[in-house]
């Protein structure tokens, strides 16, 4: 490892996993309004804050604030299925 040979203070590095990760495995959880419909999608928002769900049974989008799990609100239209020929 040369990049840690070059380097002057005194540095720790692991050479094995035998290290347990200190982060946490899971940040939050957002409990969706039915649990018998399934999440097909799920976006989050460009600043975070919010998540988008898209409910494949409802044909429905709706909208949580991550930081509290709130349901702000839900999206719903029309379902449209092309005829075949």
């Amino acid at each position: 490892m040369e990049w840690c040979d070059s380097y002057a203070l005194p540095l720790v590095v692991p050479l094995t996993t035998w290290l347990p990760d200190p982060r946490p495995a899971l940040v939050t959880t957002v409990t969706v309004l039915d649990d018998d419909h399934e999440v097909v999608r799920l976006a989050p928002t460009v600043s975070a804050q919010h998540v988008f769900c898209a409910d494949g049974d409802r044909h429905a989008i709706s909208m949580y604030h991550v930081a509290s799990g709130k349901h702000i609100r839900s999206f719903t239209g029309i379902h449209y299925v092309p005829k075949r020929h």
